[in-house]
């Protein structure tokens, strides 16, 4: 989706902090470019893509919750564990972490999209979220070795 900031053409959903300062503060798009994630084209508006910018964002959020050598390991016993899930009690017994360490950690991946949980009955199951894997791979993957290509 592509938004046009500025007049009557401002799209109004899913703006960042730095479309939101562009917008009231009127701060010169050169300067926004060097802060911003995102490109940035100037003409008499200003186009900003947000589609890319959104999944840049939630890849990197991603990225960020692996990288985290505990959360690896959570996520490494989710994902072999299938679609049917693994208890939460399943994962803190084969990795040895404590309960609370273990609640934490887990919610920072449920809110990167990498994981869901149900409950069945008294039991807590964690469930890789497979599409948002396929995501970060496919975006990683996206531009492998297109330089050797020429």
């Amino acid at each position: 989706m592509i938004c046009l900031i500025g007049g009557d053409n401002f799209c109004h959903h899913s703006m960042s902090r730095y479309e939101t300062r562009l917008k009231s503060h009127r701060v010169k798009p050169e300067k926004l470019a060097f802060k911003a994630s995102f490109p940035i084209i100037e003409t008499h508006l200003t186009l900003i893509s947000l589609e890319v910018s959104m999944e840049l964002e939630a890849v990197a959020k991603a990225l960020k919750e692996l990288g985290h050598p505990t959360r690896l390991c959570i996520y490494k016993e989710v994902v072999k564990a299938g679609y049917k899930g693994i208890a939460v009690g399943g994962v803190q017994e084969k990795l040895g972490i404590p309960a609370s360490t273990l609640s934490h950690h887990i919610s920072s991946l449920a809110s990167a999209g990498l994981i869901t949980q149900r409950r069945e009955g008294r039991i807590l199951f964690c469930v890789a979220e497979y599409e948002c894997l396929d995501d970060v791979i496919d975006f990683l993957r996206a531009e492998c070795c297109v330089n050797e290509c020429q």
